[in-house]
Formats: C-alpha cells, structure tokens, sequence
C-alpha cells in the first residue's frame, strides 16, 4: 500500500499519444521514483485497459485500445519495490531502484476484446465486466483462470503459462439490461461502459458508467460470486449524480467513488457507499 505505479493511458489534450510507460510515486514521502529497471517485452500503448494487483508484486494488464482497435492481451508485471525507503534528502542523493518485468500471457478459450471494462480479481480469477468490444456496449461477465502458479511466469523467456477464459452466465436484473439500439455505427445491447466496481465479501459491486453515448448512470448493481445473481440496490443517502469514469476504491467495508465525467462537467467529489448491511 506504499505505493502508486501507473501503467499506459493517453496524454492530454494537447499531445493525444498513446503510452505504455510506467511511473511510481511514493505515497509516504510524496515523491516520483525515477530510477526504474525494467525487462522484458512491455504491452503495445493504450489505454481505456485495467490493472489488477495478484498477489503482492504482480500486476495484471489486460486489453484497452490503442488508438486504432480494441485489445484482448493480457500481459504480468512483476514489481521489486524498495522496502525502507529513506527520506528525501537521502533520496534525492540515492534514488533506490525499482525494478520491473513484463511477460506476455498464453490464453486459452475465446479471449473477449474489450475497452474501458472494469476488472477484479477474487482468490485464483480475474472477473471482466462490461466495457465495449468496438462495436457494442456490453454487459457480460468474463472469468480469467490466474490459477498457474506466478513462478512459472517467470522461469523462461517463451510463453509458459497457460491461462483460460470463460463466459459466466449469470442471473437476474443484469445492469442496463436495456432494448438493444443503433447509437451512430455503434449497437448498445443493453450494456455499460465506463463504469467502475469492487469486491467486497465475494459479491461484486458496479457503479455507474454509460449504457449508450447519450447518458450518465448513478445505479448500483451487485453479483453475488457464489450463485452468479444480480441484484439492483437502493441505497439509503444522497449519492453521487450520473457519471462515467469514476474511480473506486474498497476500504474497509466501504467502497468510496471519486470524480467521474457527469456529461457536462469532470467531477472531484468523493462519496462513501458502506456495504455489507440490509442495503447492499
């Protein structure tokens, strides 16, 4: 929990170029650590892809978009970060390295392509929701098998490890489970986008996002991982407004959103949703 590390996305405004660089900042010292060693073949740029943390050094990249089309790569980063980590007058005269290394994932199964999905990873899986394949919104729910042991990542140069995808049916009122339609060139099937989600207690929360071009959501929806039904909650309090790209982060039993894009304006509030009781 020390520390921050950033991988891809796409530069602002005034520059839009696509990026598969990596950056680190200490969160105790409030500080950029610039002395990076990394081996390996990194992924090609993107963005709109997620990263999960596996373990406590291995980083899971999968999908985005590039620029040009939507991705179904998944790529491990294994992390070697300083553990006692002077103070900044000693940094600023020894920035201890941090060392990184990139492995390119075998996949077996139909390997979804998906942008701005979101992911999370409970006990041996990686779970994929939603996102867009480039020509729908959609709703379904992806398993990626994590289940081959890390070291066998690593011990070679060539593609050693094997992992599997599968298509979850699932149950009940699925999110944006809307009539399908024609946005643009685009069909929205009744999915979401842009949205953002959580693990808590083996039940997945999703918040938010866009279920076609034209608007924001506010709801919450919840799988239950144990028997694949969703449910709808009505959550007590005033929550955040329709938005898409929130952030999400579980503390606790709290999952607290910030910011997000409501169709008008970026947002930088934060909001608390406490789970775990008769309301979610």
């Amino acid at each position: 929990e020390r520390y921050l590390i950033i991988f891809g996305g796409k530069e602002g405004d005034s520059h839009k170029k696509f990026l598969n660089d990596i950056h680190v900042f200490d969160l105790e010292n409030h500080f950029w650590l610039n002395n990076l060693k990394i081996e390996g073949m990194p992924p090609a740029e993107r963005m709109g892809h997620t990263a999960c943390l596996f373990g406590q050094k291995c980083i899971v990249i999968y999908a985005g978009w590039n620029g040009s089309k939507v991705l179904d790569d998944v790529y491990y980063l294994k992390a070697n970060l300083p553990g006692n980590v002077p103070d900044i007058p000693t940094i600023l005269r020894n920035i201890p390295a941090c060392e990184f290394e990139w492995r390119s994932i075998k996949t077996e199964g139909v390997a979804p392509k998906r942008q701005f999905h979101t992911a999370n990873i409970l006990d041996k899986y990686m779970y994929v929701f939603g996102g867009g394949d480039g020509k729908c919104w959609l709703n379904e729910l992806h398993a990626f098998d994590l289940s081959t042991p890390f070291s066998r990542v690593f011990i070679s140069n060539s593609l050693v490890a094997t992992h599997k995808w599968q298509l979850k049916e699932t149950k009940g009122k699925l999110p944006s489970n809307l009539p399908q339609k024609l946005v643009g060139f685009i069909v929205t099937k009744g999915g979401r986008l842009q949205h953002s989600s959580a693990i808590y207690d083996k039940k997945l929360y999703v918040f938010g996002g866009e279920p076609d071009r034209s608007r924001q959501l506010n709801d919450i929806h919840v799988l239950d991982l144990s028997t694949w039904a969703w449910t709808q909650l009505e959550p007590l309090g005033e929550g955040p407004n329709p938005r898409v790209s929130s952030s999400a982060q579980l503390k606790g039993n709290t999952i607290y959103f910030f910011g997000g894009f409501d169709g008008t304006n970026w947002k930088n509030d934060i909001f608390g949703f406490k789970v775990g009781n008769k309301n979610s």
